[in-house]
């Protein structure tokens, strides 16, 4: 189902140049041919491993009383398994030049993620990162939806995003594109990238960015 969605697939692709073989790069849901050969064994053994009380989180919302909420927690989760936290693989990253991955598929448009290697999100810039994020593609009025859709008409759908993880992170920008406006589109967007290298960003837009981050926050999303 993901393969056959191609802007949700393509995430994927990306993270799979990014970090190879390392669990960051590979599917959540596993390899066909790991998945052909689980035994209960493995599912047992992963959830003893896994599934302990130092690393779980509780997590309540809505209008409940503070104390219930506690007695309640302790009561239900008090025979969880003890034990330590799974050990997690360390990513070691070494690029030192530009990457390009490209996976043939006949779609209707060409879609694609380009994108730089940030931080994690213990990062004290963590924040401004989203910040400028939100400059480059986080909204109908920033800097690439204006670049590559309103002025250019070369995509329908253009955003920024950051990733972070426990020792690793990026930003990328997202679209679809004809395949033939693919590379003017990667073009527009590397101005870009170059612009907010080389220019201070005004304090009107970075209110304007933050006053959106802010309200986006605030905003009750549904699932």
């Amino acid at each position: 189902m993901y393969e056959d969605t191609p802007m949700r697939h393509v995430g994927d692709l990306f993270e799979s140049l990014l970090y190879g073989d390392h669990p960051l790069g590979w599917e959540i849901i596993g390899a066909r041919e790991n998945i052909k050969r689980f035994r209960r064994s493995d599912f047992v053994r992963y959830l003893t491993r896994a599934y302990v009380a130092s690393n779980v989180v509780v997590g309540i919302a809505g209008n409940f009383d503070i104390e219930w909420a506690k007695k309640t927690i302790a009561r239900d989760f008090s025979g969880m398994r003890v034990g330590k936290n799974p050990a997690r693989k360390k990513i070691v990253e070494k690029q030192t030049s530009p990457a390009v991955f490209v996976q043939n598929k006949k779609t209707d448009q060409t879609h694609f993620l380009l994108g730089v290697r940030t931080f994690d999100f213990f990062h004290k810039d963590r924040y401004a990162l989203s910040v400028l994020s939100g400059i480059l593609g986080g909204g109908m009025s920033s800097r690439l939806f204006l670049a590559v859709r309103e002025r250019r008409g070369l995509a329908y759908s253009v955003h920024t995003g950051v990733d972070a993880y426990h020792d690793a992170g990026y930003l990328a920008t997202q679209c679809g594109v004809q395949h033939n406006n693919l590379t003017k589109t990667i073009r527009v967007i590397l101005d870009e990238y170059h612009r907010l290298c080389e220019e201070l960003v005004s304090d009107r837009e970075l209110l304007k960015v933050k006053e959106h981050i802010k309200g986006s926050l605030g905003m009750p999303r549904v699932f």
